[in-house]
């Protein structure tokens, strides 16, 4: 009886360590994976997204929404994202590696026709270091937790005969490693 009890016991602990593993890891590993596929294996690179990259991100793109994006990596230092902005409904939204939104900005929040956010990995400890969200010299500085994230822009087509135009502007939007590597400064 001690024997059944025994394995009974060591089966559920072990079906409880199986499933935990699997909640905590699977969605990180899977988001990584997501980001890859949507920068299309490039960091740092503005790349607008099909409905098909979307799939990778979300079960259901809005038909009537243009998307694109940028895998930032700070490895190699600060990566400024630029973006025109078309009028209307846009919105930009940065994901960490494990899914969870780090920041997000749209039209109500700021009345622009050209957007640049620059993207900095947080340094522990350093005095003047950005630690939350700021406005310097006409760029949105924004700081990571991590050195990756993806941005995504995305701007709603309210006129099937501007779909054109407005992704003619996403298209011109642009990702760069800032110059001056991994030491230089954001702001």
């Amino acid at each position: 009886m001690m024997s059944k009890t025994f394995w009974l016991t060591i089966t559920v602990l072990l079906a409880i360590a199986v499933h935990t593993s699997y909640v905590l890891f699977t969605p990180r590993m899977e988001m990584r994976a997501r980001m890859q596929r949507l920068a299309g294996g490039k960091a740092n690179a503005f790349r607008a997204y099909s409905g098909d990259d979307l799939a990778a991100l979300t079960k259901k793109p809005l038909k009537y929404m243009l998307y694109g994006g940028c895998l930032i990596d700070t490895d190699e230092g600060a990566v400024e994202m630029s973006a025109r902005i078309p009028r209307g409904f846009w919105s930009v939204t940065v994901y960490s590696p494990s899914g969870d939104v780090v920041y997000t900005l749209n039209d109500r929040h700021a009345d622009l026709d050209k957007l640049a956010i620059v993207f900095r990995k947080k340094q522990s400890g350093a005095d003047g270091e950005i630690q939350a969200p700021r406005l310097r010299g006409g760029k949105l500085m924004v700081p990571l937790d991590s050195s990756r994230a993806l941005a995504v822009v995305q701007a709603y087509v309210w006129h099937p005969g501007m779909r054109q135009r407005v992704s003619e502007q996403l298209n011109a939007s642009s990702c760069h490693v800032l110059p001056g590597g991994a030491d230089n400064s954001a702001g």
